[in-house]
C-alpha cells in the first residue's frame, strides 16, 4: 500500500510540473495574456495528456532501475560461480596413517618388530584464490557549459536545471561539466568503483598552480564521494558563476567540538574564487584503497557570457 502510494506521489509531481511549464504552456500563457480565447476543452485535453506523459515518465524510471538491480544480481551469480570453479580446483591432501607392526617367531617366543610409522599428515585448508585485482573502465564522455540549480529548501544537492521545471533565478547559475562513465567492455569484466572522489589541481596556461581542492563536487550527490557502477554516468562540476564571477565548488572536511558530542568531523561546502580567465582543470579520480586514476586536463571556458 504504501508503494503504491508513493507511486501516486511521483506521477502526480510530475504531473503538476508538465501542466505548470514547458514551452507550450508558457506559449499558451502568453497567447490568452494577450487577449485571446483559449476555450475550456484545451486544458482538460492537456490535463489528460499531463497525466499520461507523467505515468509514462515514473514507469520509465522504475524499469531503469531494476534493469540497474538485475544487471547487478547478474554480476554477482557469475562471481559466486567463478569462485566456486576455483575451490573445486584446488589441490586436495590425503594422508594414509597405518600401523606397520608385524609378529615373527623365534626359538623363544614373539618377537614383536616394529617398522617406524609415516608422519601422520595435518589437513591444510583449501588454498583461497588470489585477490583479483579490480578493473575499471571510467573514461570521459562529454563537457559542457550548463544551467545547474543550488540546493533549496533545505537540500544540500546541486543538480543540472530542467527545461519544463520554474526555477528561481537566484537558484539557477552557469556551470563547467565534465562527464564520466565507468564503460562496459565485451573483452573485459568491469568491477564497480565505490566512493570515488575527484582531486582537481587549476593551473594557467603555461602550468602554474592557481588552487587544488582534494574533493570536487558530483552533481545529485550530498557529498564529495560518488560511485561509479558499471556502465553509470557521473557529472563533476568543474566552475560555477556567481553574480559574475567564476568560483570552484567542492566539500571540505573540518572537526568541531560541541558541548553534548564532543569531537567531530563535519564536511561543508567550499567556494573559492578563480581570477584568471585561461585555466585548466587537472582531475584524478581516487578510492579510500589507493585506486587512482588521472583523467586528464580540460580547458575552462570562463569567457563565455552570461
Amino acid at each position: 500500500m504504501a508503494t503504491f502510494i508513493e507511486y501516486c506521489k511521483e506521477v502526480l509531481n510530475r504531473w503538476a510540473a508538465l501542466v505548470t511549464g514547458g514551452v507550450f504552456i508558457a506559449g499558451l500563457s502568453i497567447y490568452q495574456g494577450t487577449g485571446h480565447l483559449v476555450a475550456h476543452w484545451v486544458y482538460w485535453v492537456i490535463a489528460v495528456v499531463a497525466i499520461f506523459l507523467a505515468t509514462y515518465k515514473v514507469w520509465l524510471g522504475a524499469k531503469s532501475q531494476i534493469s540497474a538491480i538485475n544487471s547487478e544480481l547478474l554480476y554477482t551469480k557469475l562471481q559466486a560461480q567463478e569462485l566456486t570453479e576455483q575451490l573445486d580446483k584446488a589441490p586436495k591432501d590425503s594422508s594414509t596413517n597405518a600401523n606397520a607392526n608385524r609378529i615373527t617367531s623365534t626359538g623363544i617366543g614373539n618377537v614383536y618388530v616394529g617398522y617406524p610409522q609415516p608422519p601422520v599428515s595435518t589437513p591444510r585448508p583449501p588454498t583461497a584464490p588470489p585477490q583479483k585485482k579490480p578493473t575499471y573502465n571510467v573514461n570521459e564522455v562529454g563537457r559542457r557549459v550548463r544551467k545547474i540549480t543550488e540546493p533549496y529548501s533545505g537540500a544540500d544537492v546541486y543538480e543540472e536545471a530542467l527545461l519544463d521545471k520554474p526555477y528561481s533565478p537566484s537558484y539557477v547559475h552557469d556551470a563547467v561539466l565534465v562527464d564520466f562513465r565507468n564503460q562496459l567492455d565485451p573483452d573485459r569484466n568491469i568491477d564497480n568503483w565505490e566512493h570515488v572522489s575527484a582531486s582537481i589541481r587549476y593551473e594557467t596556461s603555461v602550468g602554474k598552480e592557481v588552487l587544488n581542492i582534494s574533493a570536487g563536487m558530483w552533481l545529485k550527490t550530498r557529498s564529495g564521494e560518488i560511485d561509479f557502477n558499471r556502465g553509470q554516468n557521473n557529472t563533476l562540476v568543474l566552475a560555477m558563476r556567481l553574480k559574475g564571477e567564476w568560483f570552484t565548488i567542492g566539500k571540505e572536511s573540518r572537526t568541531i567540538t560541541t558541548a553534548w558530542e564532543g569531537r567531530s568531523s563535519v564536511t561543508e561546502t567550499s567556494l573559492h574564487k578563480l581570477d584568471a580567465d585561461e585555466l585548466f582543470a587537472e582531475v584524478i579520480l581516487h578510492d579510500h584503497k589507493g585506486h587512482t586514476v588521472n583523467m586528464g586536463k580540460f580547458p575552462l571556458p570562463l569567457s563565455v557570457k552570461e
